[in-house]
């Protein structure tokens, strides 16, 4: 967990998973672990990333909205996701073939997914980078085909995450004026 905090200083991690998990891989992350899924998908992952899946690989964090500055398909103001992606071979495998099966644009690999049964995700998006660079963190709508930029990089992405309801709040204050 010394690694996450170099990236993730504000996060406790005992309290950043969720109790609920979904898309964990049970194989704590190791080097070999990370050089065999680069060479699968042949993009180079970011260390925050890499950090982040060494404190629990993979699976549901406890806060999972992110806020966006344009309305999106889920809302007019954020995101919300359901898990980060484990790392491993089959896992890089299988967001290729998300991106493939759900006609995703080619330009990295898939971050997170979103609640809307894969009409939406979260991806790394190496477009501008090459794909031995830095992703940036987009949110891709499936449907209307549009990107949002959520974030310069893993890093911000994630400690960016806040809690769904202070969007419920908002909403409801709005809906009272």
């Amino acid at each position: 967990m010394e690694a996450a905090k170099e990236f993730f200083p504000n996060i406790d991690f005992t309290k950043f998973w969720s109790h609920y998990q979904d898309y964990v891989n049970p194989n704590p992350v190791t080097d070999e672990m990370v050089a065999q899924a680069e060479a699968a998908c042949g993009y180079k992952l970011p260390k925050a990333y890499i950090a982040l899946m060494k404190t629990q690989n993979g699976g549901d964090p406890s806060k999972v909205a992110f806020p966006t500055t344009k309305p999106t398909s889920w809302s007019n103001n954020h995101i919300q996701i359901t898990s980060v992606h484990p790392i491993g071979t089959n896992n890089c495998i299988s967001s290729l073939d998300m991106i493939e099966e759900w006609q995703y644009p080619k330009i990295g690999l898939v971050l997170c997914e979103c609640p809307s049964g894969g009409h939406d995700v979260v991806m790394l998006d190496y477009s501008e980078s090459g794909p031995q660079g830095e992703p940036k963190i987009i949110h891709y709508d499936q449907e209307l085909e549009e990107y949002t930029f959520l974030a310069k990089n893993v890093q911000d992405f994630i400690n960016g995450l806040v809690d769904p309801e202070v969007f419920e709040i908002s909403e409801k204050d709005d809906a009272s004026d």
